[in-house]
C-alpha cells in the first residue's frame, strides 16, 4: 500500500494558480484507505477548493488510479466534466497521478496528495 497525505491547502491553491475549473480524481484503493481520496474525501476538499474561489466541475474515483487501461474505461463517464475542467487535481499516488498524465495529456495535472512511502 502506498502512503499519502494531503498537500496543505495554501500549496495546493499556489499550484492551481489562475485556473478556476477544476476537476477531482481520487483512488479507491490507497488514497482512499489513508482518507485522502477516496469517496468521503473528495466532497470536501471540493467545499474547501469553493472557499478559496475555485469551482470543482466534478470528481471521480476510480477503483485503482495506477491502472491506466482500467482507469480510462471507468473516466468515460465523466469525460465530458473533465473536458470542462481547466485542471485535474489528482488525489492519488504518483503512480495514479502519472496514469492522469499519460490518458490526459492535454490538460494539466496537479497533485493533491504527496506520498510518504
Amino acid at each position: 500500500m502506498i502512503v499519502s497525505e494531503y498537500k496543505p491547502m495554501e500549496e495546493i491553491i499556489t499550484l492551481l494558480g489562475d485556473k478556476k475549473k477544476i476537476f477531482l480524481i481520487g483512488c479507491g484503493d490507497c488514497a482512499t484507505a489513508c482518507r485522502v481520496g477516496g469517496l468521503e474525501d473528495l466532497p470536501k476538499i471540493a467545499e474547501k477548493l469553493r472557499e478559496c474561489g475555485k469551482e470543482v466541475v466534478g470528481w471521480f474515483v476510480p477503483f485503482q488510479g495506477c491502472l491506466q487501461a482500467k482507469v480510462k474505461i471507468e473516466l468515460k463517464a465523466v469525460k465530458n466534466l473533465i473536458e470542462e475542467a481547466e485542471a485535474i487535481l489528482s488525489f492519488s499516488c504518483g503512480a495514479g497521478t502519472q496514469t492522469l498524465v499519460k490518458l490526459f495529456p492535454e490538460k494539466i495535472i496537479y497533485p493533491g496528495v504527496n506520498t510518504a512511502f
